[in-house]
């Protein structure tokens, strides 16, 4: 898809910020991605799960130090969003909402594909995501 090429591509050139606050650190490394009506018809949870592991790839081969990459759904924002923090910030990620972390990037294609279905055809598939827990790839 386009929108994911772009984004690899956009990658090629990522240089992580490294500090010892977490917050800015995550907030400097973090991209995101907006899947439009168009592309989510085209867009398997398959693709998007591929998507996601190569962009965690290509992440942590721009970093010279161990990290951890995490990717999440914004729902409000209808954002694919993923950063990555230096492992000496303790792995702490910095959400303030309680998280489902999970090391399989099928979980999250699945949720952002339902919350996709949501915004643009209404099916309210996950009417209680605010109250959910927020399901975090990790890796």
């Amino acid at each position: 898809m386009k929108v994911f090429n772009e984004m690899l591509n956009v990658l090629d050139s990522f240089k992580p910020l490294v500090s010892s606050d977490v917050n800015a650190q995550a907030l400097a490394n973090m991209y995101s991605v907006k899947i439009s009506e168009n592309e989510y018809q085209l867009c398997t949870a398959n693709t998007l799960s591929c998507f996601l592991d190569e962009v965690c790839i290509s992440v942590k081969k721009a970093w010279q130090e161990d990290c951890v990459f995490y990717a999440w759904f914004d729902a409000m924002a209808s954002q694919i969003r993923f950063s990555s923090i230096s492992c000496d910030n303790g792995a702490i990620l910095p959400f303030k909402r309680k998280l489902k972390l999970s090391g399989d990037s099928q979980e999250l294609a699945h949720e952002i594909m339902r919350e996709y279905s949501d915004l643009y055809f209404g099916t309210d598939l996950c009417s209680d995501s605010y109250s959910s827990p927020l399901i975090i790839f990790l890796n």
